[in-house]
């Protein structure tokens, strides 16, 4: 936490969310790189190499050549946003 109060986004390698069409991932994709501390959005990512700081959005199914990635189904990476909201 800073000296605000401010929660301070937590850095992640890369983050790699996946999920169906119209699920929320492009919607939400700047909140999704706040909330991991990205910075370079990737969408659609079809498998190109990546680099750290990387938000990749997909609608391909795991498993993925990124070792070291997070990966995250986009419910639950939604749901990690809801949370931290919350007071």
């Amino acid at each position: 936490m800073s000296n605000s109060g401010e929660f301070l986004p937590r850095v992640y390698g890369v983050v790699i969310v996946h999920g169906p069409m119209a699920s929320g991932k492009t919607r939400r994709a700047q909140e999704l790189m706040q909330h991991f501390g990205c910075t370079r959005l990737v969408d659609p990512w079809e498998g190109q190499q990546l680099q750290p700081g990387d938000l990749a959005l997909t609608n391909r199914e795991p498993p993925f050549p990124t070792p070291g990635a997070t990966v995250l189904d986009v419910a639950t990476a939604l749901m990690r946003l809801r949370r931290r909201k919350q007071p």
